[in-house]
């Protein structure tokens, strides 16, 4: 691919998320991942070009600093994020496989300088583990500005802008409305997996919206100013659970950010793990 006009620069794409066992080709989530040069800096407009053109919901692009440290950004096809889980587990992959081709040692772990600090991704060691990583991610704990006894005009907004229909049975649904103001995620707790494995949203758009009413109902937020929210993920905690592996079930949804629905979203279990450990008082 080339950028500014100028320069040719390879361009790859690795699956992150995905499911156990041998036949797990083309799931997870794709990511695109652009390894610069050193000394190699692009134009703005240049990091958005190519995002825009793969398509997929984040681009990782890394510039090296020294051996296992590398500058990290994300960018969507409108725009850069602040945090991507998958992007960068694709793009330690692609660094172990860049290593591998050319003979060069390859780190243990690498860290990653971005918008949202240093990040730390670890291969696991284990000899009967292949292509599993590790990633050391922020704590995003979210707060409460819904709980059934108190409905809020807006709830109806969320219910029915992700496709559940507007009536009681689906209300009852949703237990819980919670919001990450340092994540700009917006976290909906629903009973039972069917709910939520049917939405097919109609009118996202409109969650671009919604009005946000603190507990207190004194501070009135507006999801569409860019400091408040930027994501919608949907979850549900499963109590009994059918794979000993399985702890929550989720969706997210992110139309400010370019993406109707992220396949597997990392960044929002950095709400959704403290929000379980709270829930569960288990360490998380």
């Amino acid at each position: 691919m080339s950028a500014n006009g100028m320069v040719s620069l390879p361009v790859y794409v690795a699956d992150a998320f995905v499911s156990s066992g041998s036949n797990n080709n083309f799931t997870g989530n794709p990511a695109g991942v652009v390894v610069l040069p050193p000394g190699l800096s692009l134009r703005e407009e240049a990091y958005r070009a190519i995002a825009a053109e793969l398509r997929h919901s984040e681009t990782a692009f890394l510039s090296p600093i020294s051996t296992g440290r590398y500058a990290l950004r994300w960018f969507t096809p409108t725009n850069e994020v602040p945090l991507c889980g998958h992007a960068t587990l694709a793009g330690a992959r692609c660094l172990d496989d860049l290593n591998a081709s050319t003979g060069e040692d390859t780190p243990e772990r690498y860290v990653f300088e971005t918008a949202s600090g240093e990040l730390v991704v670890t291969r696991d060691a284990r000899v009967d583990v292949q292509g599993l990583y590790w990633l050391e991610f922020p704590r995003n704990p979210p707060e409460d500005i819904w709980q059934p006894d108190s409905s809020p005009r807006w709830a109806y907004d969320i219910i029915s802008g992700l496709g559940l229909p507007m009536d009681q049975v689906a209300i009852s649904r949703v237990t819980e409305v919670a919001v990450s103001y340092k994540a700009k995620k917006l976290l909906v707790i629903c009973r039972g997996i069917e709910g939520i494995k049917t939405l097919q949203p109609v009118a996202l758009p409109r969650l671009r919206r919604l009005e946000l009413v603190h507990q207190d109902e004194r501070t009135l937020y507006n999801s569409h100013r860019d400091d408040i929210i930027r994501g919608v993920s949907v979850m549900c905690y499963l109590e009994q659970r059918q794979e000993m592996t399985t702890l929550v079930y989720s969706r997210y949804f992110a139309p400010w950010n370019g993406i109707p629905e992220d396949p597997v979203n990392g960044s929002s279990h950095t709400v959704i793990a403290p929000y379980i450990s709270s829930v569960t008082g288990t360490k998380g």
